[in-house]
């Protein structure tokens, strides 16, 4: 989830080519939305996102008590953010811009993961 369009495609085709299916969306309040009805296996949103931030997305799934792995990129590397992401569980938070095989790798590791210990959703 990412407010840029173009950054969102790319994401989208570089997770295509992992054979991930993957469903894009604008703003987190979508996201919140559609989550209810499904089971995404992880959570990949930019912190800047319009309306909520990625770090209050991640509160908000914590309130409802939906665990998602998820992985915030930033481009301002701000600490604090950091921090508070760190706090509300966040896996992983990256700066932007970011290494393509760093992302992969973490989306791998975290997929792996779930398979492993028999999470399917």
């Amino acid at each position: 989830m990412d407010d840029d369009a173009a950054t969102r495609d790319g994401l989208c085709a570089m997770l295509y080519t992992l054979q991930v299916q993957v469903v894009a969306y604008a703003n987190a309040e979508e996201f919140l939305d559609a989550v209810a009805t499904t089971k995404p296996a992880l959570l990949i949103a930019d912190i800047n996102l319009p309306g909520l931030t990625g770090v209050e997305l991640l509160e908000r799934l914590n309130i409802r008590q939906i665990a998602l792995p998820t992985i915030l990129l930033d481009g301002a590397g701000d600490v604090q953010t950091a921090v508070r992401a760190m706090h509300a569980g966040v896996i992983d938070y990256i700066e932007k811009p970011f290494v393509d095989r760093l992302l992969i790798k973490r989306i791998h590791d975290v997929l792996k993961l779930r398979t492993e210990s028999g999470i399917t959703h």
